[in-house]
Formats: C-alpha cells, sequence, structure tokens
C-alpha cells in the first residue's frame, strides 16, 4: 500500500523565473495533498517557494537539498515507498549505488522522470554533440546516464520523450508517459479581455495579427527560429506584430544574454514590430493572450510544455514542432499546427496558412485543442492513474542479477574465452577492487548490452581508447554474445567490439579505486589499432 512518496528535483513550486518541473511538481503535490489525504508528500529540491501556499499542509515536507548525498541522508531517513527522481542532476544516484551495492531502499522503487537532462540541455540549446561541451555538464551527463540505468522505472511526460529516451539512451525498461497534470478550466476569452480593458488600452493592436510565446528565452526554445520564420511572414503581412516573453538565459558558448544575441540579430526595419518583455506571472500573460492570434512554441524538441497548453485554455490558439510532447495535445489539429523545425519555410507557411483561415476555422482549432489538452492533462489520467501503476510496480519490481563469471584480459595477451563477461584492463592493479565490487552488485536489464568503464571520478571520455590509454578497466556485459567460448581473443577484438557500443558506455567510479595511473605500456600498440579501427585518436592530449 502506497503511504510515501518522494520527490526529488532541483526547483519546485511558482516562484518567479520557476521552470517547467517546479510548476508540474506544484500541481501534482496538489492535487494528491486534497484528494489523496492517506499519502505523505516529501519534496527534497535545491531551491523552492519559500511562500507557497502548500508548505502549511501537513501531509508535505519541503526538504532543501545540495546533492545526491543529502537525498541519500534524507531518503534513508523517511524512507518512501516510492521516489520519482528528475533526470536532471541525477540526485538519486547515491541512494541507487546504495541500493545495488549495500542492499538498502529495498522496500522503495526509484523512476526517473525524463523531463530535460544535461545532454537534453544542452543539445537542444548549441544543436551541438554532447562531447563538445564543458567538463562539468558531460560529468553530469555520466551520472545521470548510470541513474538511468539503475532505476527500478522510467517515466517521462509525453509520448515523444518516451521514445526520445528509448533510443538515445538506450534502456530497456519502458518509458512509461505519463502528461503533466493541469487543473485550469477553459477561460471564457471575451471576459478576460472585456476585464483587462478596463485597466489596459488594447485598441492600438487590435488591426494587427499578433503572435507571442511566453518562455524562458534561451537557446533550446528557439526563439531565434521563430524570429526568423516571423520576418519571412512579415514581408508577405505587414500588419502583424511578434512578442517574446520571458526572462533570459545566457549562451552556452559565448555567455552573451539569449535576449540581445536575438535582437542583435533584427535588421532594423523589424525592430519595431519584434517586442521583448520579462518573466510574466499568470495575471501578467493574460495580457499577452488577450491580444494574440496565435501562440508559437518554436523549440525543436520539447518533452513537454504545459505553458503552451495553459495559454491554449485561455483562448489562443497553439503552434509546436512535431518533434515535441505538444503533439499529445494538438490532437486532430497536428497537421495544421505541428511544423518541421528543420524546414527553412515550414512555419512561416503554416503561420501564413492559420493567418489566411476564416475566424470560425480558427475557432475551431482552438477548440479541438482545448478539448484534448483538457483531457491528457486530466487528473484521472495523469494522477489517479500514476498511482495505480506505483502500485502496481510496488508489487511487482524489476528483477535484478548477480554477475556470475568475469575474465580479466590484460596487456597485450591473447587468450582464451571462457566467461560471459570480458573487462579489458591496462594492468593488474584495480583487478580486486573490480572483483569485490561485481561481487555485491546486482544489475538489471538495462546492463544487457552495455559497456561498463570503471573509474576514480565520473568523467566522460570523447573515445574509448583514452580510457584504455588512461588505465581505466572497461568491461563488456554478455560478451559471449559476441565471442564463442574457446576462441582466442586479444585488446584488438575487444576494442573493436568496445568501438561498436561507443554511445552504450556506463561509467561506474568505485570508492578505493584510487588515482588511476597512465597506461604507456601499450601505446604504440594502441596507436598502430587506431588506423585499423578507425579511431579519431587521443582528443585529451
Amino acid at each position: 500500500m502506497l503511504k510515501k512518496i518522494a520527490f526529488v528535483a532541483h526547483e519546485f513550486g511558482l516562484f518567479s523565473g520557476h521552470g517547467g518541473i517546479a510548476s508540474y511538481l506544484y500541481n501534482i503535490c496538489k492535487y494528491i495533498l486534497f484528494n489523496h489525504k492517506e499519502v505523505s508528500l516529501y519534496v527534497l529540491v535545491n531551491c523552492y517557494d519559500e511562500h507557497s501556499d502548500l508548505l502549511s499542509c501537513e501531509q508535505l515536507k519541503v526538504i532543501k537539498i545540495n546533492d545526491s548525498k543529502d537525498v541519500y541522508k534524507h531518503l534513508s531517513s523517511i524512507k518512501p515507498d516510492f521516489v520519482e527522481v528528475a533526470d536532471y542532476a541525477a540526485l538519486a544516484l547515491d541512494c541507487l549505488l546504495a541500493k545495488n551495492l549495500k542492499k538498502q531502499f529495498s522496500q522503495t522503487v526509484f523512476a526517473v522522470h525524463h523531463h530535460t537532462a544535461s545532454r537534453e540541455c544542452y543539445e537542444w540549446n548549441t544543436s551541438l554533440p554532447i562531447k563538445y561541451a564543458n567538463f562539468f555538464i558531460k560529468d553530469s551527463f555520466m551520472r545521470e546516464k548510470l541513474q538511468i540505468m539503475l532505476a527500478d522505472a522510467q517515466i517521462s511526460p509525453s509520448h515523444f520523450m518516451s521514445d526520445y529516451v528509448k533510443k538515445n539512451y538506450f534502456i530497456h525498461d519502458e518509458v512509461r508517459a505519463f502528461n503533466h497534470l493541469n487543473m485550469d478550466k477553459v477561460d471564457d476569452r471575451e471576459i478576460m479581455e472585456e476585464r483587462l480593458s478596463q485597466s489596459y488600452d488594447f485598441g492600438q493592436f487590435s488591426d494587427t495579427f499578433n503572435i507571442f510565446i511566453i518562455s524562458r528565452v534561451e537557446g533550446r526554445k528557439n526563439q531565434r527560429f521563430l524570429v526568423e520564420q516571423f520576418i519571412k511572414f512579415k514581408r508577405k503581412v505587414s500588419k502583424t506584430k511578434l512578442f517574446i516573453v520571458g526572462n533570459s538565459n545566457y549562451d552556452e558558448i559565448t555567455n552573451e544574454e539569449c535576449r540581445y544575441q536575438i535582437f542583435k540579430e533584427i535588421p532594423p526595419e523589424f525592430r519595431n514590430d519584434i517586442l521583448f518583455f520579462d518573466f510574466a506571472n499568470s495575471k501578467q500573460k493574460e495580457k499577452f493572450i488577450a491580444i494574440g492570434d496565435l501562440c508559437v512554441l518554436p523549440s525543436t524538441f520539447e518533452s513537454f510544455s504545459i505553458a503552451l497548453g495553459e495559454t491554449i485554455l485561455k483562448g489562443a490558439p497553439g503552434m509546436a514542432s512535431k518533434y515535441t510532447g505538444c503533439c499529445d495535445y494538438l490532437g486532430k489539429t497536428v497537421d495544421v499546427a505541428a511544423f518541421d523545425p528543420f524546414s527553412d519555410d515550414d512555419l512561416a507557411e503554416k503561420i501564413e496558412n492559420f493567418y489566411n483561415m476564416s475566424n470560425e476555422e480558427r475557432m475551431n482549432i482552438l477548440s479541438i485543442q482545448q478539448e484534448t489538452f483538457s483531457k491528457v492533462t486530466s487528473p484521472t489520467i495523469t494522477v489517479d492513474s500514476r498511482l495505480k501503476w506505483i502500485n502496481e510496480k510496488l508489487k511487482s519490481p524489476n528483477k535484478r542479477f548477480h554477475l556470475d563469471s568475469w575474465q580479466f584480459v590484460n596487456g597485450e595477451e591473447v587468450v582464451s574465452f571462457t566467461g560471459k563477461h570480458v573487462i579489458l584492463t591496462p594492468n593488474n592493479k584495480k583487478n580486486k577492487l573490480i572483483e569485490c565490487f561485481l561481487e555485491n552488485f546486482t544489475f538489471n536489464h538495462n546492463f544487457d548490452d552495455k559497456v561498463i568503464m570503471f573509474n576514480e571520478n565520473y568523467a566522460y571520455i570523447n573515445e574509448i581508447i583514452d580510457a584504455v590509454d588512461y588505465g581505466c578497466p572497461i568491461m563488456i556485459l554478455n560478451a559471449q554474445n559476441v565471442f564463442s567460448k574457446g576462441s582466442l581473443i586479444s585488446y584488438k577484438e575487444i576494442l573493436s567490439e568496445i568501438k561498436k557500443r561507443k554511445e552504450q558506455v556506463v561509467e561506474f567510479v568505485i570508492n578505493g579505486f584510487g588515482n588511476l595511473e597512465p597506461n604507456r605500456i601499450h601505446l604504440n600498440y594502441m596507436l598502430i589499432l587506431n588506423e585499423k579501427l578507425d579511431f579519431k585518436g587521443n582528443v585529451n592530449g
């Protein structure tokens, strides 16, 4: 029976500048507190709204934490039945390592919520692979990846995100999609406009077609692309304006403010019709919705935008990329409201198409989107069914297993393959520590086809050959699927196989591993392999 739920993330509540996961946690906690009083809630976060109306609830305890070690300390005391941890920052990693190594938390189910992790923040912001990120982001990615592999269950806020995670993280778990909860009802836009018009003069915008976006200004939200498409549209339709609303982040690479970056690229003749505003709370958003004809979320990828859905409910039709979770609530309007972000003209053409529609056609699109959004974000689907799913997980947790045999291959030796799993190790110094770890650690089926790198710290390594050169032992799980028993194997065969699975490397840090010694003995041998295996070489020096 589910009695204690812990939510672990980096933010919670509706403070100024909050992100999507903060409002998501606020909404789901509020619903559970008032509709499932038998459940106690614990929220462990780095920052939260200290003035939140939920803090007075006896069922809820909000705990400020710094890192994964803090989370481990608090959850060890709380002993929750279920933990939902955000993918970002891997804040439950210490708990999951303890569960698999020390057999703690045996009655607790851990689920990773795939909202947006370090990899997505970087790659969606910059359009560059994670290997070009700074060391902090890459190391965070390795922690997050391990947390995902070790978790008992996986959930996401949309079908898009479920598919994305399965494909890009190579996990075998089902990634269950639960859309984010929304408790708002459809607003009467006319009443809202009438109320606001008593304080604000909207007449100056009555004869223009007004497009707007309410979102944090940053690379992954892709406002720059929206500006480009808007200018193409404006060359055809002169009476139109674009409103960009939201607080601004800084560019990952140049450290420039993203809003300024976008503004300075706008041709002077269009600047009066592209207007920037800072963070808007729920009341302030109404002013933009009241004058808006179309809300466009330009993100190339997006897990699930509750903000766009809330805007739709208040009376503005929405448009989003077809590679976002928003498609879950665009419903039958997806053909006219979902654009291809990789096309140079598709968004501008879809905006023009919408502009040319009659008012009746536009209102029909709005009605379909409102109905679909209300349905998929209803408490019955988003929370009640989730609690039922959690109870099922508590009754039948994922199976875990110990590895029963492994084989070390040291140096340049050629050996006969005898075990299920093979460990390529540059020297014998760390073998006993690895053996002790493997004898006590339990794995799950997410590791079936993975490569494990043992290290002194979580460090992303661009090329496998660097890991070998630096002295990191590397293990191929279920190597019997590659090498037949009794066959001769050496560095060449093992490195060839590891190279094929580069994206499937998972890193473990072993306590007491100490400093790794650079393995220079086999450097010449590996450099010869460089050409044969088409490696890029030692990119880290």
